[in-house]
């Protein structure tokens, strides 16, 4: 005899018995009795067909590493989405994500359909404090991913302002800023984009394309984003990577996509490269594509790309001048390799560098050639590089301008350098005791006092912030650029964690709060936005006023009700 069970209705169903009575229902919300059916040789599952499905309530249990737990009862044809706002409302915490025995629970997938039983146990990972920041290095906004909304500050024209997409912008996983606009990657897998139009602000004649999207790349003033099926969709300025229709044909299987200024380059599952795009950017690579085989990393200037295969050799295509051309070169056992903006430098296993591009870029490192021995680290400016050696020592090339000279440094850099980071055109070496030094072009070094105890060095375009230990924060450099924190400089303590945007800076405290500063048309204020980006957003279950009057705040700034 098949144990009774009971029914739970949520949408309307149709059931076939075993006996082939059909009985079809539309009531909803409905809890039917229990029922006894006759015994059957078939098996339970073959009971009944429903359609879309009907369930009965998991109860499951949701814990933190830290003991804490959450109890939750939930149809099972609900989403794991539903299921971590429900946790979360519990656990009055904001979750990162969700896991199973089976590994990272997927949000838009139905709890029935994510290999979850009654009675299972999941772990959550607590988010840290704070929203998720997002920007980009030559960004000239910033977006912050809340409980259910995004909010953004900058340049109104280029990302700052998501007014227009605000009601859109709800179950965010990610979003990807470029220089001129926005694209965030909802939980459902669709895309919503803002900001300048032609640089891909505007998705809406590719929208019905950008579904089950699991990542996207910018370029200067497009976005190629990749599906789940391995197939690519493209929007923005047409001639700067913003169409691919030319290669669609080709694009399938795509594993990676990496861009340039003005092109994008895809590597397939089967190791082939699909590039489009502005033919002098490196979107045609037609006269090497014989050799782009077997690749497993691409990496670009602003106007060329350079492909490492498997066997560590190299292959590049693209402007010439921009390092589009590396035949003349010995490259083999390549590990590493960094860009300027018209120049490479790639790490061979054997400790040397070898460099190609615009020789005042960095592209000839013959000057130095001989002390390029033993390197274990390189990083770029935007015209200059710099190498950090196995003893800790420094050598720099390249343009002077850029900090590539440091000879008034040089008895500081001869050892105990244990990370190299850099501004346009300044370096700041952090050493194994904690200082910091600095070079470079001298409004990119301004205000460079002694600095002691360092975690954490952030560049961006023009200025440097530094995260201490006792998490208060040191700032030099360009104060056009976020060199001059001094009117937030009461608010910067207990930092954990500071992101940067070409002109500005964003800091976030251990207790949630966000702080910027820099050029305030580029993110470098965010008062406006203030009382919705430091809001805590997840206990609550209301929402502000609909018709915010701030730039870049979209409409639920708090947690709604529990629902997809």
């Amino acid at each position: 005899m098949l144990q009774p069970f009971k029914i739970r209705m949520t949408r309307g169903w149709h059931l076939q018995t075993l006996w082939g009575k059909q009985q079809t229902h539309t009531d909803h919300q409905k809890t039917f009795p229990w029922k006894h059916y006759p015994a059957a040789e078939e098996s339970a599952s073959t009971l009944q067909q429903l359609v879309p499905c009907f369930t009965m309530t998991f109860n499951l249990t949701v814990t933190l590493l830290s003991g804490e737990r959450a109890d939750v009862e939930v149809d099972p044809d609900r989403t794991v989405i539903f299921l971590r706002r429900a946790a979360e409302s519990q656990l009055k915490r904001p979750l990162k994500a969700l896991l199973s025995a089976q590994g990272r629970l997927n949000g838009p997938s139905r709890i029935c359909d994510a290999g979850l039983q009654d009675g299972d146990v999941i772990t959550a990972i607590v988010r840290e404090p704070g929203p998720v920041m997002e920007s980009y290095r030559k960004a000239r906004a910033f977006a912050a991913i809340k409980e259910d909304t995004v909010v953004t500050w900058g340049a109104s024209e280029f990302g700052g302002d998501s007014r227009s997409v605000r009601r859109q912008l709800t179950d965010v996983m990610q979003v990807y800023v470029s220089e001129f606009a926005c694209a965030a990657i909802r939980n459902d897998g669709t895309v919503v984009s803002w900001g300048s139009a032609i640089a891909g602000g505007d998705s809406h004649d590719v929208r019905n394309k950008l579904i089950d999207v699991k990542e996207i790349v910018a370029a200067n003033s497009a976005f190629a984003a990749t599906k789940s099926d391995g197939s690519v969709v493209a929007w923005g300025d047409s001639r700067n990577g913003g169409s691919c229709e030319e290669v669609q044909k080709e694009l399938f299987d795509v594993q990676k996509i990496f861009a340039s200024n003005t092109a994008f380059a895809a590597i397939r599952g089967d190791g082939k490269v699909v590039t489009w795009g502005a033919k002098n950017g490196g979107g045609d690579s037609q006269a090497v594509q014989s050799q782009l085989l077997d690749v497993k990393q691409i990496h670009s200037t602003s106007v060329a790309f350079a492909a490492v295969r498997q066997d560590g050799s190299v292959v590049s295509w693209g402007a010439v001048s921009g390092g589009g051309d590396c035949s003349g070169q010995e490259l083999t056992d390549v590990v590493q390799m960094h860009s300027t903006t018209r120049a490479f430098a790639a790490l061979q296993a054997d400790g040397k560098v070898v460099t190609w591009g615009a020789p005042s870029a960095g592209g000839d490192s013959r000057s130095v050639r001989d002390n390029l021995l033993d390197v274990v680290q390189l990083c770029a400016s935007e015209a200059a590089f710099a190498a950090i050696k196995a003893d800790g020592s420094v050598v720099v090339w390249g343009s002077s301008d850029s900090g590539g000279d440091a000879s008034g440094h040089s008895e500081v850099l001869r050892g105990g350098v244990r990370q190299l980071v850099a501004t346009d055109s300044a370096f700041a070496a952090i050493k194994d005791d904690a200082s910091v030094v600095t070079w470079g072009a001298k409004r990119a070094i301004h205000g460079c006092a002694e600095l002691m105890d360092v975690q954490q060095v952030v560049p961006n375009e023009g200025a440097f912030a530094a995260i201490k230990s006792d998490g208060s924060v040191v700032t030099w450099g360009d104060p056009a650029c976020g060199g001059d924190s001094s009117e937030v400089q009461a608010e910067l303590v207990n930092v954990h964690r500071i992101h940067a945007a070409s002109g500005a800076f964003a800091a976030v405290r251990h207790d949630g709060k966000v702080i910027s500063w820099g050029d305030p048309r580029g993110g470098g204020n965010s008062r406006d936005v203030s009382e919705y980006l430091n809001s805590e957003g997840f206990a609550s279950s209301t929402s502000p006023d609909n018709n915010p009057k701030q730039h870049g705040v979209s409409e639920n700034i708090q947690l709604p009700s529990i629902q997809e």
